[in-house]
């Protein structure tokens, strides 16, 4: 099947449109943190003062390092699994961003059962997990259990993310502003990369990193191509 490489405006149109996705959840999450009500800050704030008195230090360094780590992660996820996989022989490093969101979450849920600290609701939360519900239910009852985490992974985990992210806010040693910065940081460098992979250089790279050679071409369980053609 002929293939040939994207033309050079769709490529920006897709940069573009990912910076734009970004943007979005990036003020979606900006925007919830306004809808919390004084008495929460007002808590975040005493706790944040004896974090002793809140949440044991070395759980809350765990939480806040785990974040870090996630954050710088994420860019690079795809690239640095593939390489792993198809190069060192090393499967399963795409699931560390799954494993550090259940760390987060864990500690969230053990101190939410245990009485130290206090979950306010909101209507986002709500949203989330009604949808989540739907698709677990959809996805059990049509592919299984291995569609449920395959599927899951794409479908809902940044949601479940959104929501460690958010609920720990209390945990966090820096100001919001810090890894806001630090996300920026990393994806800023990640898509730097990714324009030299096209200009000046070309896709061809990505070869000796683990990819696969046949654009347009990707089965299940298979390196990812180097990139996808237009008929």
């Amino acid at each position: 099947m002929a293939t040939q490489a994207l033309h050079p405006i769709h490529v920006l149109f897709t940069w573009g449109f990912r910076i734009l996705l970004r943007a979005f959840r990036a003020s979606v999450f900006i925007g919830e943190i306004r809808l919390l009500n004084l008495a929460y800050y007002r808590e975040m704030s005493i706790i944040g003062k004896n974090k002793s008195f809140f949440l044991p230090m070395n759980l809350s360094r765990i939480y806040d390092l785990s974040l870090r780590l996630l954050i710088i992660f994420l860019p690079f996820s795809t690239f640095l699994s593939i390489f792993f996989r198809e190069k060192l022989g090393i499967p399963g490093i795409s699931f560390l961003k799954e494993g550090l969101i259940f760390l987060m979450l864990s500690i969230i849920c053990i101190e939410h059962i245990r009485g130290q600290l206090r979950i306010i609701w909101t209507r986002y939360d709500i949203l989330m997990g009604l949808y989540i519900c739907v698709l677990c239910i959809i996805t059990f009852f049509t592919t299984g259990i291995t569609g449920l985490i395959y599927g899951g992974r794409y479908d809902f985990a940044f949601l479940v993310a959104f929501f460690a992210a958010f609920h720990g806010l209390v945990f966090l040693s820096k100001p919001v502003s810090y890894y806001i910065r630090l996300f920026l940081i990393s994806g800023g460098i990640a898509l730097f990369l990714s324009m030299l992979l096209k200009w000046p250089f070309s896709e061809d790279i990505l070869l000796y990193f683990g990819y696969s050679g046949n654009p347009s071409n990707w089965q299940f369980g298979t390196s990812v191509p180097i990139f996808h053609g237009v008929e």
